[in-house]
């Protein structure tokens, strides 16, 4: 799907578009992996398979594309 010249993949795992969702409401890696019972690196590890996926460079990028796409993902 091309989304303001975006090119979102379908195929990221369940739990990255998960992780997504939580990093969009501005939580903290440790509070995300607190919450969904893994490791920090764990959500670290998730982090960047979502932002080599959406062709983003951070989180605040990320977020953007979230907003933008009304926090309708996955």
């Amino acid at each position: 799907m091309t989304v303001h010249s975006f090119e979102i993949p379908v195929i990221l795992p369940p739990r990255v578009w998960q992780i997504w969702g939580h990093i969009a409401q501005g939580k903290k890696n440790r509070d995300i992996a607190r919450e969904l019972g893994v490791k920090e690196q764990t959500v670290k590890n998730y982090c960047t398979v979502l932002y080599e996926g959406l062709g983003v460079e951070n989180r605040t990028q990320a977020t953007i594309l979230y907003s933008k796409l009304g926090g309708k993902c996955g």
